[in-house]
């Protein structure tokens, strides 16, 4: 998922499953905000996992 205006961009990953995601999905999300070039980054990550 991609939202961007003039200066800011929005990279937002989104994992449905019922566990923890690993380092690389955020190491993947790094990886292709870095083909961008914007003033302002902002980084997200949507997952489900129930705390308990």
């Amino acid at each position: 998922m991609v939202v961007y205006d003039k200066e800011n961009i929005i990279f937002g990953e989104c994992k449905w499953k019922n566990g923890l995601i690993d380092m690389t999905v955020v190491e993947k999300l790094i990886d292709k905000s870095a083909l961008f070039d914007f003033k302002n980054k902002i980084l997200c990550i949507f997952f489900e996992k129930w705390l308990y």
